[in-house]
């Protein structure tokens, strides 16, 4: 009995020393009151500094994508809270363009994100399932727009994160809507374009999609089952920047130039500079206004398209223009194109002397339906006088298309300076 009663008060105890146990055990899972959260905005490995026009800077995690040709680059963040960047009505700004060619030289790589599309001197396209994404940082930029110049079959979509993209054009679609503007003939038994003559400028304004900070834009082909893919000949980046536009943006006022005739107690030669027209852009400083396309040796205007040179004449002594021209080309000069009262003088229109243009020997051209020149074989040098008009300080020269309906349209292979120095 004895041993009984020490045996039940020894597993009492036991039992009040485990019930101890187990309260101070809870006790010490406990948070202390004064305990601080990890803060929400501690930098996490990866990250990326973003500053977002009138938010200040702020850290984010950052996303690091490798752009063919081995060009890295980090991949604007999402930042919460971005506005867009827009003018101040009390201030003056000027818009600033940046043009990039698309093409087998890879000059738009920077932009390039994924590319499963093909190329060749002159521009990319999409083919098939084929598909190209261009990646557009816009912080800092003032109300920036993003111009595509695109056509065939093209569909261009949009996105800001790079997982969901909005359709916002679509060839195809714009054909049911205005089938009067193509052709049948143009199309093939799938319903391809395959003129390839509609080239047209796709302005994307992001702000109006809420992007802020950054857009991809992606191409691919509306039709899918064959070739004449969304083709993308270059795109231009522009962006409103603070302060008046210098004045070797303008045009010269075309007044202030007076012809200069040789003098005859002189004695003068001949100068003359030659400049391949297309991709190596030897061309460029004369290139007022391009929305053409080029190959390695030429600009073309297909469809609607043109491309427009500026000659300043000024200190120049009895100066010429000379341009190897062909196909399906008008050739137009003025003076100021700024002025909405300038008018284009026509020098020459394909279509006014094909019936009496001297083709070279053992040269057969061909037509289409349309009238319109196919094979290209009367390229021929035309040489403008400016004197002739009394353009005396300024000559602008437009390349276009006489038959906008198709694709042929004009082309320039080279053009030609011409002056007179003292020998």
């Amino acid at each position: 009995m004895k041993r009984a009663l020490i045996l039940a008060i020894v597993v009492l105890t036991l039992a009040l020393v485990l019930v101890s146990c187990a309260k101070e055990a809870k006790t010490t899972t406990k948070a202390p009151a004064t305990t601080t959260a990890p803060s929400q905005a501690t930098t996490t490995p990866g990250t990326a500094t973003t500053t977002v026009p009138g938010t200040g800077t702020t850290t984010a995690p950052g996303v690091v994508t490798t752009v063919p040709d081995t060009v890295t680059t980090t991949v604007p963040v999402t930042t919460a809270g971005a506005t867009p960047n827009t003018c101040d009505p009390t201030l003056e700004y000027h818009p600033e363009e940046l043009k990039i060619k698309t093409n087998n030289y890879n000059h738009d790589s920077d932009y390039l994100i994924m590319d499963t599309s093909g190329n060749n001197g002159g521009e990319r396209y999409a083919d098939g399932n084929g598909f190209m994404v261009y990646e557009f940082d816009l912080t800092g930029m003032i109300e920036p727009t993003i111009t595509l110049n695109i056509r065939q079959d093209y569909k261009v979509s949009i996105s800001y994160d790079d997982y969901e993209y909005t359709e916002i054009a679509n060839f195809q679609t714009y054909v049911a809507e205005h089938p009067e503007e193509f052709p049948a003939e143009a199309f093939n038994e799938n319903g391809s374009y395959t003129a390839g003559s509609n080239i047209t400028n796709l302005v994307i304004d992001p702000y109006e999609y809420g992007f802020y900070d950054r857009i991809y834009v992606m191409i691919e082909d509306a039709t899918p089952v064959d070739g004449w893919g969304g083709t993308l000949m270059h795109f231009v980046i522009t962006q409103m920047v603070l302060g008046a536009a210098s004045e070797d943006d303008g045009v010269p006022d075309p007044e202030d130039a007076s012809a200069n005739w040789k003098d005859a107690n002189k004695n003068y030669v001949k100068n003359d500079v030659t400049y391949s027209t297309g991709n190596s852009d030897e061309d460029i400083e004369f290139v007022y206004v391009d929305n053409a396309a080029t190959t390695d040796t030429r600009r073309y205007c297909d469809g609607a398209n043109f491309v427009i040179y500026f000659f300043n004449l000024r200190g120049m002594v009895e100066p010429t223009i000379t341009l190897n021209v062909g196909q399906n080309y008008i050739i137009e000069i003025c003076e100021d194109p700024t002025d909405p009262d300038a008018e284009w003088i026509e020098v020459e229109n394909w279509l006014n002397i094909k019936d009496t243009y001297q083709w070279p020997e053992g040269h057969t051209p061909e037509y289409n339906e349309g009238g319109q020149l196919l094979n290209g074989g009367n390229f021929h040098e035309l040489t403008i006088d400016p004197y002739e008009y009394e353009f005396y300080g300024n000559l602008f020269v437009r390349l276009s298309n006489c038959n906008p309906a198709y694709g042929w349209g004009g082309t320039v292979e080279g053009l030609t300076v011409s002056e007179w120095v003292e020998d």
